[in-house]
């Protein structure tokens, strides 16, 4: 039948020109172009439906609608899909226990920084506790040779220990610093968000008396790596299977 006008006409009286069209496909489809018109088919394009003297004028708008309803199954005689659908979902097995093994990895870094910090701004407590007590002891050492009662190694061997007293303190503010801010990142927090909440030192958490360990078998089966090996060995059997099963002629169906 009469499809869109595909050029423009030399003359002027009929601008479109368009004509009988062998579809080699199963449908038309229409499609937007350079037309004034659109998608709606110029009736004076075809000849016997309008006068081509008269341009501009007997023009019908005519609308299209396509509605189509595919149907394609396949018999599966030898189980490939089958052993399609086990490989996809040994897949996502695989993706779950490897998100809970990111999660325990997660969990047990946030707990390791924890305690980390907490040493640390126990020893840099301990830092600070030593430069108090040293700087005592050079007070007193000056005392004393003011008196006659010490000399002046005596006292440069005071400042000394006080100078290194002092050189641990700015690595371990330092350390406490970097630990918070490594607890902010891994809670998903902005670096510094935490500071006020931990700029208290307290004592680090006590691990438990006892931890149940129940069957090494059942312990092994909870580790989400290791479900995850199983599931990825499993999606890799099925494939295996699958691929096997492929050259084999399937047998379709389809319906239009």
């Amino acid at each position: 039948g009469h499809v869109l006008p595909v050029q423009r006409s030399g003359t002027p009286e009929v601008r479109w020109q368009s004509g009988p069209w062998f579809l080699r496909a199963e449908r038309c489809y229409l499609i937007p172009g350079d037309s004034q018109l659109g998608l709606r088919l110029p009736l004076d394009s075809i000849p016997g439906q309008a006068n081509p003297g008269k341009a501009g004028q007997g023009h019908a708008n005519l609308n299209l609608y396509n509605a189509g309803l595919d149907a394609t199954w396949e018999l599966d005689l030898f189980g490939e899909t089958r052993r399609s659908v086990e490989a996809a979902a040994a897949s996502a097995g695989q993706v779950q226990a490897t998100l809970e093994d990111v999660q325990v990895e997660l969990s047990a870094e946030v707990g390791q920084s924890y305690v980390v910090l907490r040493d640390a701004q126990t020893r840099l407590n301990l830092a600070k506790d030593a430069v108090e007590l040293q700087s005592k002891a050079v007070a007193l050492v000056r005392q004393r040779q003011a008196r006659g009662a010490a000399a002046d190694g005596d006292l440069d061997r005071a400042e000394t220990g006080l100078d290194q007293a002092q050189a641990q303190v700015a690595p371990l503010k330092a350390r406490v610093d970097e630990l918070k801010d490594q607890l902010a990142m891994l809670t998903g927090q902005t670096p510094g968000a935490l500071d006020a909440e931990l700029a208290q030192p307290a004592a680090a958490p006590a691990p438990p008396a006892l931890t149940p360990v129940g069957d090494p078998a059942e312990m092994l089966r909870r580790r989400p790596d290791v479900r995850a090996a199983e599931r990825r060995l499993a999606a890799s059997n099925a494939r295996m299977s699958a691929s096997k099963i492929r050259p084999m002629e399937p047998i379709r169906n389809k319906f239009a």
